[in-house]
């Protein structure tokens, strides 16, 4: 699984640290539930934390990663064959002391944090280069969907396997199924497509690879 959070701007669009933590337990019971139903199975989990910056980790970024942590060793124990962060900027060292109290020693040694020269080579220490998307150094690359919503959003943030690769389409086909038949819409349906953009950049997740 392959993500970024901007938990700032989420706040700025309406969007609580509660709310970013029930996305986060629906993202993960969707993908155990339906991509790896083994109750042994684990996943590789790839955090993109380039974004990161000192004035932009607000202490709502804090509170999600820390809750986030609890979550995972309280719920979902095991699961994570390994969670790499990468494109690390070079104080994240100093945030990862303050929020790594709320994990235990499985959760931390699961953990692993990588700079941007480093990322590739972490990558391929666990994923085949020919599924590490392009961005990322490796050959992996879904071509967009002309006239859809998927090229709409690579256009405006091109990281071709977040919008376009089969299991992230299929994730986005089954929201729209729930939401249409809940009588409700996509955040950013009825407000326009510049907002929608807005809350694409803040927060995204899109598998790579499980086990």
């Amino acid at each position: 699984m392959n993500a970024k959070i901007d938990a700032r701007t989420l706040v700025s669009q309406g969007v609580d640290v509660d709310e970013m933590i029930w996305h986060y337990v629906w993202i993960n019971e969707y993908i155990y539930s339906r991509w790896v139903p083994d109750p042994n199975g684990q996943i590789i989990t790839v955090v993109d934390i380039a974004g990161l910056s000192m004035t932009g980790m607000s202490t709502r970024s804090i509170e999600f990663i820390s809750r986030a942590l609890t979550l995972i060793q309280a719920h979902y124990p095991a699961r994570a064959q390994v969670i790499l962060l990468v494109n690390a900027p070079f104080f994240f060292s100093y945030i990862w002391g303050i929020v790594k109290g709320a994990a235990d020693d499985y959760t931390s040694n699961t953990l692993k944090v990588f700079s941007t020269a480093q990322t590739f080579a972490a990558l391929c220490e666990y994923i085949e280069p020919d599924q590490i998307p392009v961005e990322y150094g490796g050959s992996l690359r879904y071509a967009p969907v002309e006239g859809t919503e998927e090229g709409v959003k690579q256009q405006a943030m091109p990281h071709s396997v977040r919008w376009t690769s089969p299991l992230e389409r299929e994730m986005e086909e089954h929201v729209h199924r729930v939401m249409k038949a809940r009588g409700g819409s996509i955040v950013g349906k009825e407000s326009g497509v510049e907002e929608e953009e807005e809350r694409v950049r803040a927060g995204s997740g899109a598998v790579v690879g499980a086990t």
